[in-house]
């Protein structure tokens, strides 16, 4: 099956991708750097077809993440707590920009408009930055 015939991915896949996101998210935080996850976001938007709804569940988990993260922060107020939650701010930013972007693109309402010109943008900040 190629890549253009290919499924749409079922619930269960999705939490899947979801479970092994979180994996991925605990150990980038631990070991202080976002690549790994940024790769595994960008694996999630070239498959297709690609879940605009995995996206949004992605970007509302570190979303999540980021809240428990402020909290401890508050109540340890170390260094460490402080980087973790600027990273999993990034990861954030970096997930919910593309859930955005790939939502308006796929929109009939966004030819020639700031949306498309949203996706545009965003494909070439989050390009430079991988």
């Amino acid at each position: 099956m190629n890549e253009m015939t290919r499924p749409p991915r079922r619930a269960s896949d999705l939490q899947s991708i979801r479970l092994e996101a979180m994996g991925l998210l605990d150990r980038c935080l631990n070991d202080y750097h976002t690549t790994d996850y940024e790769r595994f976001v960008e694996a999630q938007i070239v498959h297709e077809p690609v879940s605009i709804y995995l996206l949004h569940e992605l970007a509302d988990d570190v979303h999540q993440r980021c809240l428990v993260l402020r909290q401890q922060y508050h109540e340890l107020g170390d260094a460490h707590s402080a980087q973790k939650v600027l990273l999993a701010e990034a990861m954030y930013e970096m997930v919910s920009d593309w859930a955005v972007a790939l939502t308006l693109a796929v929109s009939p309402h966004t030819v020639d408009t700031p949306a498309s010109e949203h996706f545009v943008q965003t494909a070439h900040n989050w390009s430079n930055r991988l």
